[in-house]
């Protein structure tokens, strides 16, 4: 059997090869366990509140509407995502350093981390785009003046165009798709990501502000004391 070739001391470490393998990380960092606990929250209470909501319909004997179902798939989603969150702790390192992963993983869950942003961009947009949604629908049904019902048709249509635009942006950034989990930055063909996350996050900040103000101006000529106008106005601002 031939002997392995020596290595100098001048020789780098050498990596454990980069293979697909299931690789399941203890939760022993503090960060790693808020990430999880965070997580189960954001999917346990969500999902207790739109129970909630869907009971209370129930219970007035009233229908459940488009805004109902755009927030119960809204819920889905978000859980989806949160799910992923964890998965990426548990499986792809998410709360270690790299430098903590590499010499005893290889970089496999590197890779897999990358995989999991690209499922997480398209979760976390799916659902807060339902989320708008839901609330512009509540909005038309409540305020049901022509410019209200039109703003609100308008800022819906405007939310579903970014998500279709920032689930393609997940998509086609690089190309091919598995360009963007390479890790060779060099071989990578991938437009300017920066730009396109900052962009699309700042219009997603603008459609967060419309949603916010747009029933301000109907709740401040409503005929009641001052406190309670605030009040409304503060609930609506909510989400309440």
């Amino acid at each position: 059997m031939a002997a392995p070739p020596p290595t100098s001391a001048s020789s780098p470490p050498r990596m454990p090869p980069t293979v697909d393998r299931l690789v399941i990380f203890p939760l022993e960092e503090q960060i790693q366990v808020s990430v999880v606990a965070v997580s189960i929250a954001f999917i346990v209470t969500p999902t207790i509140m739109v129970m909630l909501r869907v009971l209370a319909k129930r219970m007035a004997h009233r229908a459940v509407d488009g805004s109902d179902w755009c927030i119960i798939a809204a819920c889905v989603f978000s859980n989806a995502l949160q799910a992923v969150s964890i998965v990426s702790v548990i499986q792809c390192g998410v709360g270690l350093h790299n430098a903590e992963i590499i010499p005893k993983y290889g970089f496999g869950p590197i890779i897999k981390f990358l995989k999991v942003l690209v499922a997480q961009q398209i979760l976390w947009a799916i659902s807060i785009s339902l989320c708008k949604i839901a609330i512009l629908l509540l909005y038309a049904r409540i305020f049901t003046t022509r410019a209200m019902v039109l703003a609100a048709r308008i800022l819906a249509g405007f939310t579903m165009a970014w998500t279709v635009v920032t689930v393609l942006i997940a998509f086609f950034i690089c190309r091919p798709l598995s360009d963007t989990w390479l890790l060779d930055l060099k071989g990578r063909h991938c437009g300017n990501q920066p730009a396109a996350d900052g962009t699309m996050g700042v219009l997603n900040t603008m459609t967060d502000v419309a949603v916010l103000v747009m029933p301000i101006s109907h709740l401040w000529t409503l005929r009641l004391q001052m406190y309670k106008k605030v009040a409304l106005i503060v609930a609506f601002s909510l989400g309440v």
